[in-house]
């Protein structure tokens, strides 16, 4: 930090009269003196040189802060950054190396939820996970049109065209052509846009009584996933792979995916209704989950605790608990008969919800066995 004036003059005076041969020369206190003058005039330039120094300082501090990183909290804050719009489509920019939108505009940024994971992946890997607004809530992806590749010839009626694929949980697409005739680089807009679209579907068109054949047809995705996907590789290190998801969320089911096994038993106080037992069980696990953070740990004590927390509870035990991916339906035990398998976990979604009716609770008053 620079030094006034006065403070440099002072050092310097002092550094004078402590010196054996000056001291005895320059004696005189007047402020006009002609060595009093010359300490003022090295003072003003010392002072001025440091304060360019200061500025100087200030600035290279500025552009290495503003530097990416490539932390994980630098990931969150960049992703959470990213803009998105279908009519006026967001292009990101460099200045000095530091990546922006040349307009911020906080209602084109869709993720509100973001999520690093360096440890579960491969080396060179970084998995991120997003969701809107609502934690539970993907990106979207939807179709919005087709392309006519080929034209066909020969119809009658408008063949029936059915959107298939685009990954597990995608689906409620449709598209309603028009009549024939049809022409190379026709755009139809979808009918239905459907959700939850990971990969590109492809449109099957069933050509049965129409009288014609060869049409063909691109389906098109409109993809908050794929534009975020894009942003990153453009914004990101070299050498590293950023992986993209954004995916419902998964189910933490007492029982299995089946309901078919016993997950949990409850013993509650005789002078509390079944009823009442029930629903505050159901709240207090509800509750839980959704006081997690995005991508935080579903920990079982604190689980049980948050259950015997319940007025009238008296003991808990659960039987078998397991997570399932919305997405893919699979299967992690978390707790099998009376062993813990897992005594926390991460959902893959980034968040896990409870529905009642896909778990197998039994309440009873007599002691847990």
């Amino acid at each position: 930090m620079a030094r006034t004036i006065s403070q440099i003059q002072k050092q310097i005076n002092q550094e004078i009269q402590s010196d054996s041969v000056l001291s005895p020369l320059l004696t005189s206190t007047s402020q006009t003196a002609l060595w009093n003058l010359f300490t003022f005039v090295v003072a003003v330039s010392i002072a001025l040189f440091e304060q360019l120094q200061d500025v100087f300082k200030v600035q290279i501090e500025t552009e290495i802060n503003a530097q990416p990183p490539g932390t994980p909290d630098w990931i969150t804050k960049e992703m959470l950054a990213f803009q998105y719009s279908t009519g006026d489509p967001q292009v990101v920019q460099f200045t000095n190396g530091v990546p922006a939108y040349p307009i911020i505009n906080t209602n084109l940024q869709v993720i509100k939820h973001c999520a690093i994971d360096t440890t579960t992946v491969a080396p060179g890997r970084v998995a991120v996970k997003c969701a809107t607004a609502d934690p539970t809530t993907p990106l979207t992806q939807q179709v919005y049109s087709v392309t006519v590749t080929a034209a066909g010839s020969g119809f009658t009626t408008a063949p029936l065209v059915t959107i298939k694929g685009g990954g597990p949980s995608a689906g409620g697409a449709t598209i309603t052509l028009p009549a024939p005739p049809y022409t190379v680089g026709q755009v139809i807009t979808a009918t239905t846009g459907g959700s939850g679209f990971v990969e590109t579907p492809i449109a099957l068109i069933d050509i049965f009584g129409t009288g014609g054949s060869g049409l063909k047809l691109q389906v098109n995705i409109d993809s908050q996933l794929a534009a975020a996907q894009a942003y990153i590789d453009v914004i990101g290190f070299a050498g590293i792979r950023y992986e993209l998801s954004s995916l419902a969320n998964d189910w933490l089911i007492f029982g299995d995916k089946f309901g078919a096994a016993d997950g949990m038993y409850v013993q509650f106080d005789a002078q509390y209704t079944f009823g009442l037992i029930r629903s505050n069980v159901t709240s207090a696990i509800q509750t839980y989950l959704t006081t997690l953070p995005f991508d935080g740990l579903i920990i079982l004590s604190d689980l049980m605790g948050a259950i015997k927390s319940v007025p009238g509870v008296i003991d808990v035990d659960f039987k078998n608990l397991v997570r399932t991916d919305n997405t893919y339906g699979s299967e992690l035990p978390l707790v099998g008969g009376s062993t813990v398998y897992l005594p926390q976990v991460k959902s893959i979604a980034g968040t896990a919800l409870y529905e009642p009716s896909l778990s197998k609770i039994l309440y009873q008053t007599n002691p847990l066995s």
